[in-house]
């Protein structure tokens, strides 16, 4: 039996100078990555990266760990108990600005709600 090798993706955003992202969804599953909270930063990866599903190559790549095995920052609220729009509601929360209300679960499944700025 054949086996054909995983093609190689290349995750690009063209909105910005980060650097071209390569891996293959062999290698993805192979690798292994630290789970913790955040300590000072938390990356936030461009929709390439997501639509690949190359979460754990780009962490591996920086050296960076994730919060949790499900957590992964989406425009939808995935694994959080109250959609964007509740929480805009329950809170009168508005769009804009350079802050914004960041929502997961921990490795713990607990709901973690932290107000973050955004930099570049």
């Amino acid at each position: 039996m054949k086996v054909t090798p995983r093609p190689t993706l290349y995750c690009v955003n063209l909105d910005s100078l980060h650097p071209l992202l390569q891996g293959n969804r062999t290698v993805e599953k192979s690798l292994r990555i630290e789970y913790c909270m955040p300590k000072n930063i938390i990356v936030d990866p461009n929709t390439s990266i997501l639509k690949a599903d190359l979460l754990k190559t780009i962490g591996h790549h920086y050296g960076l760990s994730k919060i949790a095995i499900n957590t992964h920052f989406l425009p939808q609220i995935k694994n959080y108990p109250l959609s964007a729009g509740e929480l805009k509601s329950q809170w009168s929360l508005s769009d804009g600005g350079n802050y914004f209300i960041l929502t997961f679960r921990n490795q713990e499944n607990e709901a973690q709600c932290w107000l973050t700025e955004k930099i570049d």
